[in-house]
């Protein structure tokens, strides 16, 4: 769901719409640390993934992590049309429910 919303968010877009292009965007939770991610895991990362190879998205072994960038229309829709893919994806998985009647919510 993460990844889903990070296609909806047209980072470029804001930052230069609202920030005046003051902000970089990081590609980490971690960035500026020892922690931050910047290539394919290797080492004692690369051990504990190995242990949870089948849980985990297999382009973490073979892609490094960027965020997706839009800056153009074109890019803005192909981003919120892949976004839309992985939420539909995913939404089964944590259906919503309307509290008064128990079936599904419609948005």
């Amino acid at each position: 769901m993460r990844r889903a919303f990070n296609f909806a968010f047209d980072f470029e877009g804001m930052n230069r719409q609202f920030f005046f292009g003051q902000y970089k965007r990081v590609n980490s939770y971690f960035e500026g640390t020892e922690l931050a991610c910047s290539e394919l895991p290797q080492g004692e990362e690369l051990k504990i993934l190995e242990g949870l190879r089948d849980k985990v998205p297999p382009e973490v072994f073979t892609t490094p992590y960027a965020n997706p960038v839009a800056g153009t229309p074109e890019n803005v829709r192909a981003n919120l049309r892949e976004g839309m893919r992985l939420y539909a994806r995913r939404a089964t998985r944590y259906a919503i429910t309307s509290k008064s009647t128990s079936a599904p919510a419609r948005c």
